[in-house]
Parts: structure tokens; sequence; C-alpha cells
């Protein structure tokens, strides 16, 4: 990794990779922390700790950033999900329930249904099977039906890198406890490369300032 690039994605405030250029800190400091890591260059858990408190509005309501940024997306929430401890990830996940998939920092309770599905996360029922695995919690096989699906229609028919991506970065934690996360990795990983869609070009296309030098795996085999 070019470590001049990464300068220009790093919030030298927050002692991130947040790229403040844009409005997705969340989920790009997951790519990049992910990179990061496979470059043996390690990110303080407290800093990460400090920054989810300060982006807090309530236990498991969460804003892009301190002060807001907008109405926290899906993403963003696989991204925090994808950096932060099981703890966390359970403050997210039971906020959702009690609420009912309704995730709005904005206007935390809706005033209308129309709001109420506009804003409702559960319209991706694969977010949640993540969460519940990334907090420790079982993951039904529904939800894991539904995981599997978004794995599968993602690799074999998606074009959008950020979707590869958001996958990618799900897998990626999610194999490292969960067999059944490997195998899927595996497939995802061969039908990327057997369509010559690389880690490299689908960062490229959402991170073009982050320089990175040789060749990233879907997958990193130890």
């Amino acid at each position: 990794m070019d470590l001049e690039s990464l300068e220009l994605v790093w919030s030298k405030e927050y002692k991130l990779p947040l790229v403040p250029q844009h409005n997705n800190p969340w989920i790009y400091c997951a790519y990049i922390i992910e990179i990061m890591r496979r470059h043996d260059l390690l990110i303080h858990p407290e800093c990460l700790m400090a920054y989810y408190r300060k982006c807090t509005v309530k236990p498991g309501l969460v804003n892009r950033w301190p002060g807001s940024g907008g109405v926290t997306s899906h993403d963003e929430l696989i991204g925090l999900a994808s950096v932060m401890g099981p703890k966390q990830c359970l403050e997210v996940l039971n906020y959702l329930d009690r609420n009912f998939g309704y995730y709005n920092n904005i206007q935390p309770k809706p005033k209308s249904i129309k709001e109420f599905f506009r804003y409702n996360l559960y319209r991706m029922p694969y977010l949640r099977s993540y969460l519940s695995a990334r907090s420790n919690r079982i993951v039904f096989p529904l939800g894991f039906f539904f995981f599997c699906a978004l794995v599968l229609i993602d690799c074999l028919f998606g074009k959008d890198s950020g979707g590869h991506l958001r996958v990618w970065i799900m897998l990626t934690h999610l194999s490292k406890k969960h067999w059944t996360a490997k195998i899927l990795f595996k497939i995802f990983d061969t039908v990327l490369n057997v369509r010559q869609i690389t880690l490299n070009k689908c960062l490229g296309d959402e991170l073009p300032m982050l320089k990175i030098k040789g060749k990233e795996n879907w997958r990193r085999v130890t």
C-alpha cells in the first residue's frame, strides 16, 4: 500500500481512514482497515471506540459522522459491524429489533407509514443476519438463506463495484469463524475471478485516491 495515498483517506482528527472527502466513513473505513491489516498496518481499537461514542445518538442508533452527516444507510451499518466488536453490533441489532427495522438517526420516530418503510432496513434481510453473526448470536435458517442468496446473486450477476465490496467485507469477517461462510467465500472468489472482476478494480472504482501496490486477492489465503 502506498502510504502517501493512505494520507489522502486519513482523518487526522479521529486517527482513522474515514475518507473525509466522501460521506461513507464507516464502510470505507472497513475496506481500508482490512487492506491495512494485510500490509501489517494496524488501527488502535480505542480510536474506533472513541469515534463510535461520538457518533452515537442513543445505544444502537449511530450517525455517519459526529453531529450527523445525513441518514445512516445499510452499507454504513455493514461497515460499522465490520470494525466494531460484538457489544456494539448487538446494540445496533437490538435497536433495529425494538423499532421493527426502522433506522433513521435524523428522525428517530417515523411520521408516516411511508417514512417507516422508506427507512426500514429489514428490506435488506441479510443485514440482520450479518449483525447477528457479528454479535455472536444465532443466525436462523431463513436469515442464512437470504445471506446466501445475496452472495450468489452478487457474484453471478452483480455489476456494481460497491456491491462486490460490501459482500467481500462481510465474507472476510464471517469466514474467520463460520465454516459455511468459508465455503461461500470460495464460491464468491472463484466466480469473480472467472468473470475477471478483481478486488483492485473494485477498490479503484470506489476509492481511486487509494493507491495499492501489487494484486490484492478477494480471499487472503494464509
